[in-house]
């Protein structure tokens, strides 16, 4: 399974959260932002392998936040972020592995 959120340049976590679900076929019932990563971790965790798309990250974004389970949480999930700088996917993001293009 694949898929895709836009971050931009002033990302809005909710927006990225919504993208990633839509991709999951996922509706949210839930009204807090903490509730709906809840439920998005959830359901990503349901899928054996997974890769999320983060294009076009400007900045830090927490992972967490949006609900996306990454490392030892959820070895299935793999997480692809793309950015124009290097220091954002080195520094902000702690990049374990960076290719240029």
């Amino acid at each position: 399974v694949v898929v895709v959120a836009n971050v931009t340049k002033s990302p809005d976590v909710g927006t990225i959260r919504a993208e990633i679900a839509d991709g999951l076929g996922l509706k949210f019932d839930e009204l807090t932002e903490v509730g709906r990563a809840s439920r998005l971790r959830q359901r990503i965790r349901q899928e054996m392998k997974i890769l999320v798309i983060l294009d076009d990250i400007w900045g830090k974004l927490s992972l967490t936040e949006v609900g996306v389970p990454f490392g030892d949480d959820h070895e299935g999930c793999k997480v692809l972020v793309t950015s124009r700088d290097l220091n954002v996917l080195t520094t902000d993001l702690g990049a374990k592995k960076v290719y240029r293009l």
